[in-house]
């Protein structure tokens, strides 16, 4: 048994090799830009990660029942977007806040939210005043192997990583929503086994309240967070202490079942009608799926203005790029089932190029990784021009035989879906051979076809 329960990271020149990143912000003050200029959008890669070995020594500590925390000085949009590039588990990110303000500050938070005791902690940073800061907090530090800093006395990470990594035994009391100590198949077959069986009988599992949805119940029992921007620390949205992203990315058997999982619960496209149909129109021979309506309160427009917001261009734009991993995830489910009876292609709607104001190339990135996720090839051949027309160099579709999922983050109008549309017309491509698929949709006309398993019978009216 591990005699730590909470291990805290810093996160720059820790966990992210950024010591040399050149700033775009005049003020000195880090932006998703930094980093996002980078880190081409259909690359995923993790070049500011100091050890590869970090994201499976990481899933294991949290596997093993320790909740991993990260901190930073860095702005809430910035370390966001850092940790997603990372590709590492965590159970919490404590950025730069009002509330917060220093070291220590956020260690007692962490200790309050964990409700552990300061000597079951360890924090890992690479400053002195990180050291400093843990002794007059009262938990144990110590610098990664790689600072210059380290001191091979002071091992207490390493040897947390040995044990843990030595930890897979299944006890005989297993609890599926304990989840902790136990093998990750399991897990995942025991959840999937319970989330399956609540849709035949609410009463199979006891929940203090009947009236919510398949949905909600994961969420009420802990197996996903709600994306909530009222707290100063961000939560991946799904419990690492479930699956970790690790595991999902290692384990093509496992990463189906969590699929399963979201299929099942509720988090999965429906057909909808297409909007603004006119008679010149290409989209109203194109099947068309989202999974919300973006009046959503909780997973529609206030998801998207976590994930992205241009609108704070005093401070630069807000991208939170840790979040849209769920969404690839889901997107990923809804291709990789239909990809095991129809072969097909991804072409994603192409995002604005990268600039300072918008860098998050969002449709771009959410194709990428879930092409990763499925082994979908990706064909990003479709350009955005300045004008908010769409080209292509190509002279012919490549793929005579693969079906076309033409993925975007969101559908208003469908001009941009139709622009794309008429350029792989223009390639001989039929509109039977495509299907649009979206997170959400923003006009209310087009949500009439969403299926029940959809919950979105009760819609925020504003």
């Amino acid at each position: 048994m591990p005699e730590k329960k909470v291990i805290v990271f810093d996160l720059d020149g820790t966990l992210a090799d950024t010591t040399n990143l050149e700033l775009l912000d005049d003020s000195g003050r880090r932006m998703p830009a930094d980093i996002l200029q980078f880190t081409p959008s259909f690359e995923m890669q993790n070049i500011f990660l100091f050890k590869p070995s970090l994201k499976k020594n990481i899933s294991n500590l949290i596997l093993c029942g320790i909740h991993v925390y990260v901190i930073t000085r860095a702005p809430k949009a910035y370390a966001s977007t850092l940790i997603s590039l990372l590709g590492i588990d965590f159970c919490g990110l404590i950025p730069a806040n009002s509330e917060l303000r220093g070291v220590e500050e956020k260690l007692q938070r962490i200790a309050e939210l964990e409700q552990v005791a300061k000597s079951e902690m360890l924090y890992v940073g690479d400053q002195l005043a990180d050291s400093e800061a843990a002794i007059e907090f009262g938990c144990d530090f110590q610098f990664p192997p790689w600072n210059k800093n380290f001191d091979n006395g002071v091992q207490i990470l390493e040897k947390l990583i040995d044990t843990c990594n030595s930890i897979s035994e299944i006890p005989n009391d297993f609890d599926p929503y304990e989840m902790q100590y136990v093998n990750t198949f399991a897990r995942s077959n025991a959840l999937l086994k319970i989330v399956k069986n609540s849709r035949m009988s609410d009463l199979e599992i006891d929940f203090e309240n009947f009236n919510l949805s398949f949905r909600d119940k994961l969420i009420f029992k802990g197996l996903i967070n709600r994306p909530v921007s009222t707290t100063n620390v961000l939560r991946p949205i799904i419990n690492p202490h479930f699956i970790t992203r690790y595991e999902y990315d290692k384990d093509p058997q496992l990463r189906g079942q969590l699929f399963e999982i979201l299929q099942v619960s509720g988090f999965n496209p429906s057909k909808i009608k297409p909007p603004g149909v006119d008679e010149d129109s290409l989209i109203k021979d194109v099947e068309i799926y989202t999974v919300f309506d973006y009046r959503d309160p909780i997973w529609g427009s206030t998801f998207w203005r976590l994930i992205k917001d241009w609108r704070g261009t005093h401070s630069g734009p807000e991208v939170h790029l840790h979040y849209l991993e769920f969404i690839a995830l889901v997107l990923a489910a809804a291709v990789g089932i239909e990809e095991s009876d129809n072969p097909s292609v991804i072409i994603p709607v192409p995002s604005s190029p990268f600039s300072v104001d918008q860098p998050g190339q969002v449709s771009n990135r959410l194709c990428a990784r879930i092409s990763e996720l499925t082994s979908v090839p990706i064909l990003h051949f479709l350009t955005k021009e300045i004008d908010r027309t769409y080209n292509t160099e190509l002279n012919a579709y490549p793929f005579t035989k693969k079906h076309i999922f033409l993925i975007d983050d969101q559908i208003t109008h469908g001009r941009s879906l139709n622009g794309c549309l008429e350029v792989l017309k223009n390639l001989g491509i039929r509109a039977n051979q495509i299907s649009s698929i979206t997170w959400s949709a923003s006009r209310p006309e087009s949500i009439d076809l969403l299926t029940e398993e959809s919950n979105l019978d009760e819609l925020d009216d504003e």
